[in-house]
Parts: C-alpha cells; sequence; structure tokens
C-alpha cells in the first residue's frame, strides 16, 4: 500500500496490526512503567491515569 501512493492507509493498517498483535502484552508494560520513578508519576497523574487504566484493562471500583 505503501508503494502505491497509499502511505497514510497503510500507516494504519500497520498500526493497526501492531496494537492487535501486542494487545495482551501492553498491561504488562504499563504495569511495570507505573513502577519507574518519573514515568509513573506522570501515568499516575489523575487525566492520564483514567487512559492508562482503560489500557491496562483494569476496573474503576473498590474490591471488596
Amino acid at each position: 500500500m505503501v508503494m502505491s501512493g497509499w502511505a497514510v492507509t497503510g500507516m494504519l493498517v500497520e498500526l493497526f496490526g501492531f496494537i492487535n498483535l501486542f494487545a495482551s502484552f501492553f498491561p504488562l508494560v504499563l504495569s511495570f512503567l507505573r513502577t519507574l520513578p518519573y514515568v509513573g508519576a506522570f501515568l499516575n497523574l489523575p487525566v492520564i491515569r483514567v487512559v492508562v487504566d482503560k489500557i491496562a484493562g483494569k476496573t474503576s471500583g473498590s474490591m471488596v
């Protein structure tokens, strides 16, 4: 697709494939990144935490 002039479409298809391939690995990477000093503090900011929790697959609410 990229060679035939459809560069943006080709990149979107590659991005979809990358996300599809590594989707089960993202929660592990995010949990590791949260343990790092500066990156963890950034990922725990209120607005960013909501997005990261959705990516990591965490549910909101308390566990009993």
